[in-house]
């Protein structure tokens, strides 16, 4: 983490140069090639006398130029605390002691003055350490760095949630939020997703665990966005689990706990490992699974590297003792629930109380009981005032949340309305002047446009001309042909009555060569219409007076094409000739005869022309 923190410290820095009008490559690349040069074997920083306070800023001061001189003294401390991890409080103390008075300017100023907070913090000291932090804070504010201030102003946002001021820790926490959100979103990465879940625990911790949610998801959704940190997915992850456990959805708290171990595993990142077997227990527990459970709290004990810190100690301890009680192994929980009872947490003493209150209960101590509930309701009031102030609080905070979000959103929107609209104006000025050169160009091509138009049009006013002349040399001869056609459909319908009218008074050698000659003209006819088959019908009447008449009473069910067959085989056509008449097949006419026969109800051995005649 100390390496990280010199990470972002440098990208801080990189940004004020730039703020104050210095390019990167005119200053931070020369700040890097200083730092770098072959004497200093690659890092000015290796080859200070860390441990000699005296030396290494007289050293600093000898050689660095004052303008970078700031910048030497934070890497120098922060080189001091990732190679020494156990530096004592007070030697960081005295590093900050000879800064200030070696280099007495804001900018280094406002960087001891944090780093005294951070340490008073530490050391519970919180008085002293707000004193500091605040102090830092006007400091950087009042020399423009902002991005020192939204760090100091996130070091007063733990120091008011430590004090149980979450409503003053999210108005801080907030406010660092905006000012980091509005830079570089790569540069910073690691203040970004800090912020970010420092905000869902302080949600968490006044009971807004729906707000705090929002914000897990916020900081799991930037994790999984930035793959320099991979860390950070195992922190969002278990923090989510924790945050589902206390909304009461187990399945998705089980779900995201074991992601989390599954990023453990897969970056081996095992800090903080204790407080995720804490979180997978209180799953366990919560599933039932009281075995497991227990397993997963000693597992979480025995992980834990914060021997001093006894509130967490107090919370394995519970979580043992509501595990053994889970087995209905009481004797055992009672153990741990009285060292859990020893907690600094009011709202934890408060559940062991309760616990305890409801187990001697059981075992008919009722004067235990009636001690420990009065100490569960002692604690339970005043849990209880102080958590009535801090909803006034966490609502005014909520509101603030939800305000910036907005904001931010109102933000976003204006400076795309900004961009839309510097395009549209930028496109409209593109536009008018391709527009006007096109112009100039089409006023020379438009003549020459209409000139082929006109000829094209000439063209094709010549083509339809010629294709009006041929559909009329058409339509003429087609008018010719169906007058022909008239013409001698009506000449035949006139030998057909001549020759009906005179069928009696004929020989039969003269109706014969009448029938020949009549046949061969009306095998050429190949259409009969409506009008056609009424007159025709009216000749056959006058010549068969009644026969239509009796045909339709004997035989009702014939088809019109059935009832036409009928009359010409009684006329005496054969079948070619009645196919030539009705302009069909012959197949057609033997099949229309054989359905006439069915219609008829004629055997096998009866002849149904012999038939038509008889009738």
């Amino acid at each position: 983490m100390r390496n990280f923190t010199i990470l972002f410290y440098s990208i801080g820095l990189t940004i004020l140069l730039i703020s104050n009008g210095c390019k990167p490559e005119d200053g931070f690349k020369q700040q890097s090639d200083f730092f770098g040069q072959a004497k200093y074997k690659g890092s000015f920083f290796k080859n200070l006398p860390l441990l000699s306070v005296d030396s290494t800023v007289a050293q600093i001061q000898k050689e660095v130029p004052p303008k970078w001189q700031s910048y030497a003294c934070e890497s120098t401390y922060y080189h001091l605390t990732s190679i020494y991890e156990n530096v004592s409080d007070s030697a960081q103390l005295k590093y900050m002691d000879a800064y200030d008075s070696t280099f007495p300017n804001d900018s280094v100023r406002a960087f001891t003055q944090m780093i005294r907070g951070e340490i008073f913090m530490k050391l519970l000291q919180y008085d002293t350490a707000r004193a500091c932090l605040q102090n830092s804070y006007d400091l950087s504010v009042k020399g423009n760095r902002m991005v020192r201030a939204a760090d100091v102003n996130r070091d007063l946002a733990r120091l008011a949630a430590r004090e149980n001021n979450y409503p003053e820790a999210i108005k801080r926490f907030l406010e660092s939020y905006e000012v980091i959100s509005k830079m570089d979103s790569n540069s910073e990465a690691g203040r970004t997703f800090n912020i970010l879940m420092s905000l869902g625990r302080a949600f968490r911790e006044s009971n807004d665990f729906n707000e705090a949610q929002k914000w897990y998801q916020k900081a799991w959704v930037f994790a999984c966005g930035n793959t320099k940190e991979k860390s950070q997915q195992v922190l969002a992850s278990a923090s989510m689990a924790e945050n589902y456990l206390l909304l009461n959805k187990i399945d998705s708290a089980k779900i995201m706990i074991d992601t989390s171990f599954y990023f453990q595993r897969l970056y081996n990142y095992n800090n903080g490992e204790a407080s995720r077997y804490m979180i997978l227990a209180k799953t366990y527990l919560a599933m039932g699974l009281c075995s497991d459970a227990l397993l997963n709290f000693k597992e979480a004990k025995i992980k834990n590297k914060r021997i001093e810190n006894k509130m967490l100690i107090s919370n394995f301890d519970k979580g043992i003792a509501d595990s053994y009680l889970c087995l209905n192994r009481v004797d055992s929980a009672l153990v741990f629930f009285e060292k859990a009872k020893e907690s600094a947490d009011s709202l934890l003493q408060a559940n062991v109380h309760e616990q305890l209150s409801k187990i001697y209960e059981k075992r008919g101590d009722k004067s235990l009981a009636l001690f420990h509930e009065r100490e569960n309701r002692k604690l339970t009031n005043t849990i209880f005032n102080a958590n009535k102030v801090r909803e006034i609080g966490r609502l005014q905070a909520k509101n603030d949340a939800e305000k910036l979000l907005k904001e931010q959103e109102n933000e976003l929107k204006m400076s795309k309305l900004y961009w839309y609209i510097s395009f549209l104006i930028m496109a409209l000025a593109l536009g008018i002047a391709v527009f006007w050169i096109v112009k100039q160009r089409q006023k020379q091509e438009i003549l020459k446009k209409e000139k082929q138009i006109i000829e094209v049009q000439e063209q094709l006013n010549k083509l339809a001309l010629l294709r009006a002349e041929q559909e009329l040399s058409e339509k003429e001869s087609a008018l010719v042909d169906s007058q022909k056609l008239l013409e001698l459909k009506s000449l035949l319908i006139k030998e057909l009555e001549m020759k009906l009218s005179s069928q009696n008074t004929l020989s039969d050698v003269q109706e014969a060569e009448a029938n020949k000659e009549y046949n061969q003209q009306l095998q050429d006819l190949k259409i009969l219409t409506s009008d056609d088959w009424r007159r025709f019908q009216e000749l056959f009447s006058n010549r068969f007076p009644g026969y239509i008449d009796r045909l339709n009473m004997s035989y009702s069910v014939l088809s019109t094409a059935e009832f036409r067959l009928f009359l010409l085989i009684k006329i005496g056509f054969d079948a070619n000739e009645i196919a030539n008449i009705l302009g069909i097949s012959s197949d057609s006419v033997y099949k229309s005869r054989y359905r006439l026969r069915k219609k008829l109800d004629l055997g096998e051995s009866q002849d149904l022309d012999e038939f038509i005649q008889k009738f």
